[in-house]
């Protein structure tokens, strides 16, 4: 049961941590949009896999924290601000909405950027492409150390191998199911979730983060 419920929150926050647009999803898009659904898987694997190790890290570090009290309740004591933060912004945050067209530009931007920014460092390729992407974004890390000091601090998390390996690989699988869909989405029907359904998305995502910022209060309160 353990590794099961390890399994279901790592599908969940990799599924919710790449749901908001942004350069990987365009570039899936893009991909899609020009029936390169293999070029599109390809990304996705390759952002999947930057989530997998940036959550990697996140345990590893969460577990160095955790031998000093101290350090690990102010690190709960600085959540409840940040998860309220990115909970209220999610609330409010009103999507665009966006033509074929547009969504094709943007990845093809998203792109374009992408590659300068990594033709010097990594292989060339779409793999290579999603990893740089999601490597390149600051607050992925941000978002799974936070997540991992809150599961482990309510006991959610657990410290041995095997539960956390899951962990690990299911929220790469989740990421990379998403991504799928997406460009699944765009290839079979020429277009992507519109803006009442991005608007729901945003919502749900944000009463995650205030739930999370709640609770964390209530436990350090509870323990005050």
């Amino acid at each position: 049961m353990d590794l099961i419920s390890h399994a279901l929150v790592g599908l969940l926050l990799g599924f919710l941590y790449l749901a908001p647009p942004g350069p990987v999803n365009l570039s899936v898009v893009r991909a899609a949009l020009d029936h390169h659904r293999t070029t599109a898987w390809k990304i996705a694997a390759g952002a999947a896999s930057a989530e997998m190790l940036y959550c990697m890290l996140s345990v590893f570090g969460v577990a160095l924290t955790e031998a000093n009290q101290r350090v690990f309740f102010w690190l709960k004591v600085i959540s409840v601000p940040v998860l309220l933060g990115m909970g209220i912004y999610s609330l409010f945050k009103k999507p665009k909405a966006r033509t074929v067209s547009q969504l094709a530009r943007e990845g093809a931007a998203a792109e374009r950027a992408g590659e300068v920014l990594l033709q010097r460092s990594l292989p060339r390729g779409s793999f290579f492409l999603g990893f740089g992407l999601n490597v390149l974004n600051p607050t992925l890390f941000g978002l799974y150390f936070g997540t991992a000091a809150w599961l482990r601090g309510h006991g959610w998390l657990s410290d041995e191998f095997w539960p956390l390996a899951t962990y690990v690989l299911a929220v790469g699988l989740g990421g990379w199911l998403l991504l799928a869909l997406m460009a699944w989405q765009a290839d079979r029907h020429q277009k992507l979730m519109g803006p009442r359904n991005l608007r729901r998305l945003y919502i749900f995502i944000g009463v995650f983060f205030i739930s999370f910022a709640l609770y964390t209060l209530y436990t350090l309160l509870k323990g005050a």
